[in-house]
């Protein structure tokens, strides 16, 4: 009982739960997970009968009736606006070209955007999210990090207007404790 009051049901991951029901109204009927990894949430979201397509760089679901596409990290295998959601969860901070991938999101994207990062607003935060980066099996961006503040700008570079944040307590975790957010991107078209 105690559990179920922290989103901890049948399916038992917190923050699978937290970020797919307080974001549930922006993702549109398909979804792309980008940077998917174990698709584990790609899994979560199928089971929300979201029609969700795993891409990655290398293939490491643990989910193979999960569909999955393997991409070279900037150009992704699909036409203009093939998604109604494209989701992208603490993927970016791998990204060797954050700019190039944004672009492309954007590009198969239809109308939400839905990104998480670990957010970096202390010294000791980057010391953490520095050595993240060194332990990870994924690989090792380059200006991966940025605060809160530095997210929304290049959000707003991009002309995606934010509709919501989720934010992640910095000790949510406390063998990595920095903060996090959720942000619910809609995409502004250029006429």
């Amino acid at each position: 009982m105690v559990l179920r009051a922290f989103g901890i049901g049948v399916k038992r991951d917190l923050f699978l739960n937290e970020k797919f029901y307080f974001l549930k109204n922006f993702y549109g009927a398909t979804c792309l997970d980008v940077g998917c990894g174990y698709a584990n949430f790609t899994n979560f979201l199928i089971s929300e009968d979201i029609e969700t397509t795993g891409l990655d760089i290398v293939d490491q679901s643990k989910h193979k009736d999960v569909p999955f596409f393997k991409f070279d990290g900037l150009h992704i295998p699909f036409e203009d606006q093939s998604f109604d959601t494209s989701i992208i969860m603490f993927t970016l901070h791998h990204a060797d070209d954050q700019d190039a991938i944004l672009n492309e999101v954007i590009r198969v994207t239809r109308k939400t955007i839905i990104i998480a990062e670990d957010v970096i607003e202390t010294p000791f935060d980057r010391i953490l999210a520095n050595f993240h980066l060194e332990t990870s099996v994924w690989s090792k961006g380059t200006d991966s990090f940025h605060s809160n503040k530095r997210w929304q700008y290049i959000f707003k570079q991009k002309n995606l207007h934010l509709e919501a944040v989720l934010t992640i307590p910095r000790y949510r975790e406390p063998l990595y404790p920095v903060a996090r957010c959720v942000y619910a991107l809609s995409i502004v078209r250029k006429k």
